[in-house]
């Protein structure tokens, strides 16, 4: 997927798709897992896919600086969902 992002095209539809799919979803986990909710099957499934993703697209923002804030904020978006799933499952200590 890296060298496919130097494609504009390519990257027009990744960056789409996280804009109107992967980060409206990701927020409403957030909220979920903020209000005591543990993750669902369907919402473990979703996060290994953005962090596998998200993975690939590390190495197109370490070559191209104006990505590097979006990738920055969404993994720390992505990490927050995880500690506090975590803490839900009483495998970490309340965040909150």
């Amino acid at each position: 997927m890296y060298y496919a992002l130097r494609n504009p095209g390519v990257l027009t539809t990744v960056i789409e798709r996280f804009e109107k799919q992967q980060l409206p979803r990701a927020f409403s986990i957030k909220d979920a897992v903020d209000h005591g909710q543990k993750l669902s099957d369907l919402n473990i499934s979703f996060m290994k896919e953005v962090l596998r993703e998200s993975e690939q697209f590390r190495h197109f923002a370490d070559d191209n600086p104006e990505y590097r804030e979006l990738f920055s904020r969404s993994i720390h978006l992505y990490s927050s969902i995880i500690k506090q799933a975590l803490a839900n499952e009483h495998l970490l200590p309340r965040l909150n």
